[in-house]
């Protein structure tokens, strides 16, 4: 379970609610999720590249900073190869990873040289979305080998390629003591028993939810993984009463939600982790709960 003690007196919700994400997130909350699923959202008169980008990645893909939102389009590209190569691939050396990224392009697209790509790494890694896991001596100085940080891993989930195999995403990057993501382990339950519309579902909520923060500020990774998990355990909860009302997500096939429905009533491991993460909300509300009543004293001490 997550331990949320010593952290600052200020509600993590307060300090990364962003007005401009709130506004739109709230606007396509109801709307189909999914780059593949038919999710819509007008481009206006952004260019043919910019679209053409929002077509392959996501609309939601360009609110995030590291992909969109000012930047060029050949940059954000870069990064989303960068992040969905290490994502799918795992951990890896620069020189390694532009090799990597040069034999899965394809024709008519040209890799930026040495220099522009390693620029992308130092971004990528001063701005916390990758870090380094290991430094090797080598004849030219340190080799560095990079992985996802939790920011990273929150990333990618964003882009279809991840999205589309996430159990590869999870092979790579679970460990002992913690899974790739929260829910991770309730994800690859789902996908092991075949309830992939489920999964899927649960994944691209989530990250609709975290359109709401400015997230992508946080250096602490623990504090982003609290975020996530707060999002992704509100997902649970909903789509469980949703189910249960019969009001099922178009995304979600009929036979998944029965098999997801069956497994919570029948399945003590699926239970057990499902159990975890909706544990893990109620301590993130508990936590933010102690910010309102002191805010409340505060104020009315005035």
């Amino acid at each position: 379970m997550m331990n949320l003690e010593g952290k600052s007196e200020h509600g993590l919700l307060y300090r990364r609610l962003s007005a401009y994400n709130l506004v739109r997130a709230l606007k396509v909350i109801q709307m189909p999720i999914g780059a593949s699923r038919g999710f819509r959202v007008q481009l206006g008169k952004e260019s043919k590249a910019r679209k053409q980008f929002a077509a392959r990645y996501g609309r939601e893909a360009l609110s995030l900073s590291v992909f969109g939102r000012g930047r060029r389009v050949g940059e954000g590209e870069l990064n989303a190869n960068i992040l969905c190569n290490i994502a799918l691939e795992g951990p890896v050396h620069p020189y390694e990873l532009r090799a990597r990224i040069e034999a899965n392009m394809g024709k008519g697209h040209e890799i930026p040289d040495e220099r522009t790509f390693r620029r992308h790494i130092q971004e990528l890694h001063e701005l916390g979305y990758i870090k380094v896991l290991k430094e090797e001596p080598h004849h030219a100085g340190r080799k560095r080998t990079y992985t996802l940080t939790e920011k990273g891993k929150a990333v990618v989930q964003f882009l279809p390629e991840v999205q589309n195999s996430l159990l590869e995403f999870l092979n790579l990057h679970d460990k002992a003591d913690r899974a790739a993501t929260p829910a991770g382990r309730t994800i690859r339950l789902l996908l092991e028993k075949g309830i992939d519309t489920v999964a899927e579902y649960i994944v691209r909520a989530t990250n609709v939810e975290m359109l709401r923060y400015t997230f992508e500020d946080e250096q602490d990774e623990d504090e982003v993984r609290i975020l996530r998990l707060q999002a992704t355990a509100a997902i649970f909860v909903g789509l469980k009463r949703r189910i249960g009302r019969g009001e099922i997500p178009t995304s979600v096939s009929l036979e998944d939600a029965r098999k997801f429905d069956d497994a919570l009533k029948n399945d003590p491991e699926f239970r057990r982790t499902t159990i975890d993460i909706v544990q893990g909300m109620k301590e993130g509300i508990d936590y933010f709960r102690k910010d309102v009543v002191s805010t409340l004293a505060q104020l009315r001490k005035l």
